[in-house]
């Protein structure tokens, strides 16, 4: 063997792809809990929230419907 797993095969630097950017939200009733990532409120089960619809891969983020109508999201 010519030395440990490591030394044979270094590693790359991981990179970082741009984060994705939000087109557009889509309304939908909430089957759990959660918080709203822009304003930190409570929204409960059962109620309506918005989530975004992205450009590419990331975590698709939740906010409540007055957050997600302010022009200025997304």
């Amino acid at each position: 063997r010519a030395g440990p797993p490591a030394a044979r095969h270094p590693r790359r630097p991981a990179e970082r792809p741009s984060p994705a950017k939000v087109l557009g939200w889509q309304r939908f009733t909430l089957s759990l809990n959660a918080l709203c990532e822009q304003c930190n409120a409570i929204l409960p089960k059962g109620s309506e929230a918005a989530i975004g619809v992205l450009d590419g891969p990331g975590k698709r983020p939740v906010t409540c419907i007055t957050c997600a109508e302010e022009p200025s999201r997304g």
